[in-house]
């Protein structure tokens, strides 16, 4: 059996260093990634933030072990996360930050801290009475400043003995309550996609080339491989997964154009890595799409086009939001999963000879969306297979060489196991 944990802990520690750049263009004001601002916008004069530990009570989300009440012990015992400001005086970080061009501490630099954590001298009026910068990428990170929907969010709601769909509908008001005082609604799948694949792929040819390391990302996977602190309710229905995955790889094609383009107009050493990683995730895309999800014909030409002209990938972001859109809308149901799987695993782009992107891709997915698939042994032993021809069993070994031609065999057998 895979230790997914390990292989989890070494992936987050990889991207925690460029974790968080949804802080820059959310509240840091004057601060931004290419000029874009990731939703929800934050105004001025909106919630506080009252920092993580206001979360800590034990009959919030404080206590040791119980479901839906363990958020927060969770969250510092055992999510990477926790450490965002922390890995900033650790030698590495220190490293990188030297060749960046930083000059003193990078815990001290807005360049750094405000991408692991909630970094806000620049709004001191949105401080809480128990803010600390110290907490890294806390709770609001994700659910917005809480002073305004702290104390009606953690009044009892749940009707005493309540199962099923009146629990449901309890749970659901209450949600929306709270949301309408100010909580950014994660259960939007636009917006949850939106928060983490931008944190995650604001990464410049510059700052890859002073060290930083190239971050990978799949949103099933990291959600299904993260310390997981979340129900996901009825009300999203059976192809919320798949929903996601599709989708998912649409927005980071959206986002690894962008790096593309700064890395080829930087001039960047890691320009040639930065286009294979998006040309993974369009690979990924055709097959969903030949699967009846959305379409690449927007895309095609201008991906075909960019080994010759490299700088002209961002003009393609727009194509790529355009299917980004398009994903959301559309209807999956619990079908929708095996089809995507079978499509992925039976494509020609990802079974011939793939490169390590693509694979690290088409596993993340696989991987990512096989737990709304069903418990199935043979598919299980065949993702078992693409794991262990990518990551090392323990974080002290090194990973195997990379064989893409046994990779993509061992790619078609998940296609003829999945039902």
């Amino acid at each position: 059996m895979r230790k997914k944990f390990s292989f989890f802990t070494l992936f987050f520690l990889i991207s925690l260093v460029g974790f968080l750049f949804q802080v820059s263009s959310v509240w840091a004001g004057d601060i931004s990634m290419a000029g874009r601002k990731m939703p929800p916008t934050l105004e001025v004069g909106a919630n506080k933030f009252a920092g993580a530990g206001s979360c800590n009570k034990e009959k919030c989300h404080g206590h040791a072990t119980k479901p839906r009440a363990n958020e927060y012990t969770t969250w510092i015992k055992a999510e990477i996360h926790s450490a965002g400001y922390s890995v900033l005086y650790e030698k590495e970080a220190k490293e990188i930050a030297k060749k960046f061009g930083i000059k003193g501490k990078a815990g001290e630099d807005e360049r750094c801290a405000v991408c692991h954590s909630l970094f806000l001298d620049k709004k001191p009026d949105l401080k809480g009475a128990k803010f600390d910068v110290n907490e890294g990428v806390t709770c609001e990170a994700c659910h917005g400043p809480s002073s305004g929907y702290l104390e009606p969010h953690a009044k009892p709601y749940e009707p005493k003995g309540a199962e099923g769909k009146v629990l449901d509908e309890a749970r659901a008001k209450r949600h929306k309550e709270s949301v309408g005082l100010g909580m950014w609604d994660a259960k939007n799948p636009k917006l949850r996609i939106e928060t983490c694949v931008f944190c995650h792929y604001q990464i410049s040819g510059k700052m890859l080339d002073a060290g930083h390391p190239d971050l990978k990302f799949e949103m099933t996977y990291f959600q299904k491989t993260m310390p997981v602190h979340w129900v996901e309710t009825p009300d999203k229905g059976d192809g919320f997964s798949a929903k996601i995955a599709a989708a998912g790889q649409a927005i980071s094609l959206r986002e690894a154009l962008k790096k593309l383009g700064d890395a080829a107009s930087s001039k960047s050493s890691n320009v040639d890595a930065s286009y294979e990683q998006a040309m993974s995730h369009y690979k990924i895309l055709k097959a969903i799409a030949s699967a009846g999800f959305g379409s690449t014909g927007g895309l095609d030409a201008g991906m075909k086009g960019l080994a010759g002209n490299k700088g002209g990938a961002a003009k393609l972001a727009g194509a790529a939001d355009k299917l980004f859109n398009t994903l959301i809308g559309a209807s999956y149901s619990k079908a929708s999963t095996p089809k995507i799987m079978k499509a992925i695993s039976g494509s020609a782009d990802l079974t011939g000879n793939p490169t390590k992107n693509d694979a690290e891709q088409a596993f993340m997915i696989l991987d990512g969306i096989y737990s709304t698939y069903g418990s199935d042994e043979g598919v299980l032993g065949a993702l078992d297979e693409l794991y262990y021809g990518l990551y090392a069993e323990d974080p002290a070994q090194e990973p195997p060489p990379y064989d893409g031609k046994a990779f993509g065999k061992n790619l078609a057998k998940v296609g003829s196991v999945v039902k």
